[in-house]
Protein backbone atom coordinates (compact mmCIF):
# COMPACT_ATOMS: atom_id res chain seq x y z
CA UNK A 1 0.00 0.00 0.00
CA UNK A 2 1.66 3.21 -1.20
CA UNK A 3 1.39 6.37 0.88
CA UNK A 4 1.46 9.97 -0.31
CA UNK A 5 1.89 11.40 3.18
CA UNK A 6 2.01 10.60 6.88
CA UNK A 7 0.63 12.39 9.92
CA UNK A 8 2.78 14.62 12.13
CA UNK A 9 2.59 11.95 14.86
CA UNK A 10 3.81 9.24 12.48
CA UNK A 11 6.66 11.44 11.25
CA UNK A 12 7.70 11.99 14.86
CA UNK A 13 7.72 8.25 15.43
CA UNK A 14 9.80 7.69 12.30
CA UNK A 15 12.43 10.23 13.32
CA UNK A 16 12.59 9.08 16.96
CA UNK A 17 13.10 5.46 15.85
CA UNK A 18 16.51 6.59 14.58
CA UNK A 19 17.43 9.19 17.20
CA UNK A 20 16.64 6.80 20.09
CA UNK A 21 18.24 3.67 18.61
CA UNK A 22 20.77 2.05 20.97
CA UNK A 23 23.96 0.96 19.22
CA UNK A 24 26.32 -1.73 20.46
CA UNK A 25 29.38 -0.59 22.46
CA UNK A 26 31.69 -1.35 19.53
CA UNK A 27 29.82 0.97 17.13
CA UNK A 28 28.80 4.61 16.99
CA UNK A 29 26.31 4.79 14.14
CA UNK A 30 26.17 6.79 10.95
CA UNK A 31 24.76 9.94 12.57
CA UNK A 32 28.05 10.88 14.29
CA UNK A 33 28.09 14.39 12.76
CA UNK A 34 24.48 15.22 13.65
CA UNK A 35 23.88 17.71 16.47
CA UNK A 36 22.43 15.34 19.06
CA UNK A 37 19.02 13.68 18.90
CA UNK A 38 17.37 16.75 17.42
CA UNK A 39 19.95 16.74 14.67
CA UNK A 40 19.28 13.10 13.84
CA UNK A 41 15.55 13.79 13.78
CA UNK A 42 16.03 16.77 11.44
CA UNK A 43 18.09 14.65 9.06
CA UNK A 44 15.63 11.75 9.09
CA UNK A 45 12.68 14.08 8.58
CA UNK A 46 14.38 15.46 5.47
CA UNK A 47 15.23 11.95 4.32
CA UNK A 48 11.68 10.68 4.91
CA UNK A 49 10.12 13.69 3.14
CA UNK A 50 12.44 13.10 0.18
CA UNK A 51 11.19 9.53 -0.06
CA UNK A 52 7.53 10.46 0.35
CA UNK A 53 7.70 13.16 -2.35
CA UNK A 54 9.52 10.73 -4.65
CA UNK A 55 6.75 8.11 -4.26
CA UNK A 56 8.83 5.55 -2.35
CA UNK A 57 6.82 5.13 0.87
CA UNK A 58 4.73 2.02 1.59
CA UNK A 59 2.91 0.52 4.56
CA UNK A 60 1.09 -2.74 5.25
CA UNK A 61 -2.47 -1.60 5.89
CA UNK A 62 -4.69 1.33 6.85
CA UNK A 63 -3.39 0.96 10.42
CA UNK A 64 0.10 1.96 9.18
CA UNK A 65 1.90 -0.46 11.51
CA UNK A 66 5.21 0.58 10.00
CA UNK A 67 6.81 2.15 6.96
CA UNK A 68 9.23 1.10 4.24
CA UNK A 69 10.80 3.29 1.58
CA UNK A 70 11.61 1.40 -1.61
CA UNK A 71 13.40 2.73 -4.68
CA UNK A 72 12.99 0.84 -7.96
CA UNK A 73 15.18 0.74 -11.11
CA UNK A 74 13.35 3.71 -12.63
CA UNK A 75 13.08 5.68 -9.37
CA UNK A 76 14.52 9.15 -9.01
CA UNK A 77 14.53 11.60 -6.14
CA UNK A 78 12.10 14.38 -6.98
CA UNK A 79 13.29 18.01 -7.03
CA UNK A 80 11.19 18.88 -3.96
CA UNK A 81 12.39 15.73 -2.24
CA UNK A 82 16.04 16.61 -2.87
CA UNK A 83 15.37 20.07 -1.46
CA UNK A 84 14.00 18.55 1.78
CA UNK A 85 17.00 16.20 2.01
CA UNK A 86 19.48 19.06 1.65
CA UNK A 87 17.62 21.21 4.19
CA UNK A 88 17.50 18.28 6.65
CA UNK A 89 21.22 17.60 6.20
CA UNK A 90 22.21 21.22 6.79
CA UNK A 91 19.90 21.53 9.81
CA UNK A 92 21.32 18.37 11.35
CA UNK A 93 25.04 18.70 10.54
CA UNK A 94 25.59 22.24 9.27
CA UNK A 95 27.19 22.95 5.90
CA UNK A 96 30.70 21.91 7.01
CA UNK A 97 29.37 18.78 8.67
CA UNK A 98 27.40 17.81 5.56
CA UNK A 99 30.51 18.23 3.37
CA UNK A 100 32.56 16.26 5.91
CA UNK A 101 29.98 13.47 5.92
CA UNK A 102 29.98 13.08 2.15
CA UNK A 103 33.79 13.07 2.13
CA UNK A 104 33.77 10.26 4.71
CA UNK A 105 31.18 8.39 2.65
CA UNK A 106 33.35 8.65 -0.46
CA UNK A 107 36.48 7.49 1.36
CA UNK A 108 34.64 4.49 2.86
CA UNK A 109 34.72 2.69 -0.48
CA UNK A 110 32.27 1.97 -3.25
CA UNK A 111 28.79 1.05 -2.09
CA UNK A 112 26.96 -2.00 -3.41
CA UNK A 113 24.41 0.39 -4.91
CA UNK A 114 27.08 2.17 -6.97
CA UNK A 115 28.72 -1.11 -8.00
CA UNK A 116 25.47 -2.43 -9.40
CA UNK A 117 24.78 0.85 -11.19
CA UNK A 118 28.24 0.78 -12.79
CA UNK A 119 27.53 -2.75 -14.02
CA UNK A 120 24.16 -1.57 -15.39
CA UNK A 121 22.37 -4.07 -13.17
CA UNK A 122 18.85 -3.36 -11.97
CA UNK A 123 17.88 -3.71 -8.31
CA UNK A 124 15.31 -2.83 -5.68
CA UNK A 125 16.66 -0.89 -2.70
CA UNK A 126 15.23 -0.52 0.79
CA UNK A 127 15.96 3.09 1.70
CA UNK A 128 14.29 3.18 5.13
CA UNK A 129 12.38 0.82 7.41
CA UNK A 130 10.50 1.64 10.61
CA UNK A 131 8.04 -0.38 12.69
CA UNK A 132 5.93 1.60 15.17
CA UNK A 133 6.64 0.84 18.83
CA UNK A 134 3.28 -0.83 19.53
CA UNK A 135 3.80 -3.26 16.64
CA UNK A 136 7.43 -4.18 17.24
CA UNK A 137 8.48 -7.83 17.77
CA UNK A 138 5.26 -9.04 16.13
CA UNK A 139 6.53 -9.91 12.66
CA UNK A 140 5.80 -6.58 11.00
CA UNK A 141 9.39 -6.02 9.89
CA UNK A 142 9.16 -9.21 7.86
CA UNK A 143 5.86 -8.12 6.32
CA UNK A 144 7.29 -4.74 5.34
CA UNK A 145 10.44 -6.26 3.85
CA UNK A 146 8.26 -8.72 1.91
CA UNK A 147 6.84 -5.75 -0.05
CA UNK A 148 10.35 -5.13 -1.40
CA UNK A 149 10.99 -8.84 -1.97
CA UNK A 150 7.77 -9.20 -3.96
CA UNK A 151 8.77 -6.32 -6.22
CA UNK A 152 12.25 -7.75 -6.71
CA UNK A 153 10.96 -11.26 -7.44
CA UNK A 154 8.41 -9.94 -9.91
CA UNK A 155 11.21 -8.21 -11.85
CA UNK A 156 13.73 -11.01 -11.30
CA UNK A 157 16.30 -8.67 -9.76
CA UNK A 158 18.11 -8.47 -6.40
CA UNK A 159 17.00 -6.44 -3.41
CA UNK A 160 19.67 -4.52 -1.51
CA UNK A 161 19.87 -2.60 1.76
CA UNK A 162 22.53 -0.79 3.76
CA UNK A 163 22.49 -0.33 7.51
CA UNK A 164 24.80 1.10 10.17
CA UNK A 165 24.06 -1.23 13.07
CA UNK A 166 25.22 -4.78 13.76
CA UNK A 167 21.87 -5.85 15.23
CA UNK A 168 20.03 -4.23 12.31
CA UNK A 169 22.27 -6.17 9.92
CA UNK A 170 21.57 -9.42 11.74
CA UNK A 171 17.82 -8.83 11.52
CA UNK A 172 18.09 -8.33 7.77
CA UNK A 173 20.16 -11.51 7.48
CA UNK A 174 17.47 -13.37 9.42
CA UNK A 175 14.91 -12.17 6.86
CA UNK A 176 16.90 -13.52 3.92
CA UNK A 177 19.62 -11.00 3.08
CA UNK A 178 23.27 -11.98 2.65
CA UNK A 179 26.08 -9.80 3.97
CA UNK A 180 28.03 -8.34 1.04
CA UNK A 181 30.57 -5.91 2.51
CA UNK A 182 31.36 -3.38 5.23
CA UNK A 183 32.39 0.20 4.53
CA UNK A 184 34.29 2.11 7.22
CA UNK A 185 33.50 5.81 7.58
CA UNK A 186 35.68 6.23 10.65
CA UNK A 187 36.51 4.33 13.82
CA UNK A 188 33.37 2.55 15.09
CA UNK A 189 31.26 3.85 12.18
CA UNK A 190 30.38 1.36 9.44
CA UNK A 191 27.79 0.84 6.74
CA UNK A 192 26.91 -2.81 6.15
CA UNK A 193 25.76 -3.61 2.60
CA UNK A 194 23.46 -6.61 2.14
CA UNK A 195 21.87 -8.30 -0.86
CA UNK A 196 19.04 -10.75 -1.40
CA UNK A 197 18.85 -12.48 -4.76
CA UNK A 198 15.45 -13.05 -6.41
CA UNK A 199 13.60 -16.32 -6.08
CA UNK A 200 13.48 -18.14 -9.40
Amino acid sequence: MKLKNVSKESMNEITKAFSEYKYEDIEEGIYYLCKGKKGIEAYMKGFALAGIKSGWLYTISEKQEGYIMISEPTSKVSFLGMKDLIIGSVKSMGIKGTIHFFKDMKSSGESLENKLKKENKKFIQIEMLVVKREYQNKGYMRRLVQIAFDKADELGIPCIVSTDGILKMQKYEHLGFNHYQDRKFKEKVYEHDLIRYPKK
